[in-house]
């Protein structure tokens, strides 16, 4: 049935592996996003999708893979791309291959609005100007052009996309954006507003692609989450949201999550580079960079979004140039794979659109409907993602309460710097809340274990005058524990 399921394999009771999968009824439902970006002959092995398989990721993007902006399907077999990598069509075109093998879905980057400047030349009307008249430039050397409707650029990037997907073989396309400009005028002087061209492209390219694969895929990167009230009702198979300041604070992601989930009722990706890597050199570096992205998956996962940030052999992005990727040490991968390996075993948890985020309404501040508290009073729990504190996300439905805690005490509240190298336990929390539900089971997992196991949990049921609470206490959290309460939905007196 579908659902994400735990795989535990012991060898005379001793536990010798843990993996986990999920079974889906669409490949829209969960989007678990990577990257490739080098594609010479030298990279024709299959290691970085091997990787990417291992942590369960079954959509890739092909990053600067074309031969120009403009003109995307190479001519030749050997090639130069636009910023000087040297490519091979055809390893291109067997890592396609490999991903399908593997179960993962392969996306081609293509930006909607970027040309080269020599293209520019023969087809000024296609381009977007200031308002005085001059072209739009995007770093000295892309022009960008109009999407507009009524602009030939828009019929001829939609042909751009078929031949990509009839030639290369890719599965779906990914559609990018730079967040500037947000309008612009045309050649003959008439204002565009994007958040009003966008949909209409957007819309049109994936009619266009899935006439002719109706299981074709297409992504939209919308910088900062612009212009996302206009797209989000579009065909696209997700949300994709690609994060720079000032969207800082680890409430931020929380924010662009949220919003993104209200508005389309769809998967979301969060595009969030780990800038700690762009910079380590040390083994203490490392161990900083490292517990700022495990932090940084589990605040973005128990949003109930996903991250692009994982690619090639152990890579990681460090910023928005995919092809300068940091690299992972081997000692981290098992502790990644487990975070990874944990997200898939609870999907139908973690992922699950009916449940009511009360977070802000059934704890902290005023609300006691369920209460945090530890063996060490200097601990304090919140409902906003505040440095310092443990970070108490709480959901529910009419059969399920869930509680995901995130441990950042000791550290601060800025998502994308470095961390502590220590991460310390916090022991002895116990949790009370207001209970009138027939309880079926209480249970709790962490990936911070290294298996992603659950286990039931006990608990006390204390009577009062006024109200049925129960009260018990958490297992020791270290950077990412769940919490989940099954109930009986039928039934009573």
């Amino acid at each position: 049935p579908a659902g994400g399921y735990g795989v535990e394999l012991f060898k005379d009771g001793e536990r010798i592996f843990t993996t986990a999968f999920d079974v889906v009824m669409s490949a829209k439902e969960q989007l678990r996003y990577g990257f490739l970006s080098h594609f010479s002959e030298e990279d024709s092995g299959e290691e970085d999708v091997l990787f990417a398989n291992k942590l369960h990721l079954n959509m890739i993007q092909f990053y600067d893979w074309m031969y120009r902006h403009d003109t995307l399907v190479p001519p030749t077999e050997q090639f130069t791309n636009p910023l000087g990598c040297s490519m091979s069509k055809k390893v291109i075109q067997k890592k396609i291959q490999d991903c399908r093998r593997y179960g993962i879905r392969s996306y081609a980057y293509a930006a909607v609005y970027a040309a080269g400047k020599d293209f520019y030349e023969q087809h000024k009307d296609w381009a977007m100007y200031h308002l005085g008249g001059e072209p739009m430039i995007f770093a000295n050397w892309l022009v960008y052009m109009n999407c507009e409707t009524d602009c030939g650029w828009n019929d001829y990037l939609r042909k751009q996309f078929l031949e990509t997907m009839e030639v290369m073989g890719f599965d779906g396309i990914h559609m990018d954006t730079y967040g500037y400009p947000k309008c612009g005028w045309d050649a003959k002087g008439k204002l565009v507003q994007l958040e009003e061209t966008f949909p209409k492209f957007i819309n049109q390219s994936c009619k266009d692609v899935r006439a002719t694969n109706k299981e074709a895929g297409m992504m939209f990167n919308a910088v900062n989450d612009w212009p996302l009230e206009t797209i989000a009702d579009t065909d696209l198979d997700g949300m994709y949201i690609e994060v720079w300041p000032p969207n800082t604070t680890y409430r931020d992601l929380y924010q662009l999550i949220r919003k993104a989930l209200a508005a389309g009722k769809k998967e979301v990706v969060l595009a969030a580079y780990l800038t700690p890597f762009k910079t380590a050199s040390s083994p203490l570096d490392f161990l900083k960079a490292e517990k700022t992205s495990l932090l940084a998956f589990a605040v973005i996962n128990a949003s109930g979004g996903h991250q692009l940030a994982y690619g090639e052999k152990n890579g990681i992005l460090s910023d928005g140039y995919f092809v300068d990727h940091a690299e992972l040490r081997e000692e981290f991968i098992p502790k990644l794979r487990c975070y990874h390996d944990f997200a898939v075993r609870y999907s139908k948890l973690i992922f699950d659109k009916s449940m009511m985020d009360i977070s802000m309404t059934a704890s902290d501040g005023i609300n006691e409907d369920i209460t945090f508290t530890c063996e060490d009073r200097s601990v304090q729990f919140g409902s906003k993602g505040e440095g310092g504190k443990v970070w108490c996300l709480i959901k529910e439905k009419r059969s399920t309460l869930m509680i995901n805690m995130i441990n950042l005490t000791g550290e601060g509240e800025i998502w994308n710097e470095a961390k502590s190298e220590r991460t310390y336990p916090v022991s002895g929390i116990k949790i009370r809340t207001v209970m009138e539900k027939q309880i079926r089971g209480i249970w709790y997992a962490t990936p911070d274990d290294g298996y992603a196991s659950m286990q039931e949990l006990s608990y006390q049921v204390i009577n009062s005058q006024e109200n049925r609470h129960i009260e018990l206490i958490v297992p020791d959290l270290m950077i990412w524990g769940m919490l989940w309460f099954e109930f009986e939905t039928e039934g009573g007196y």
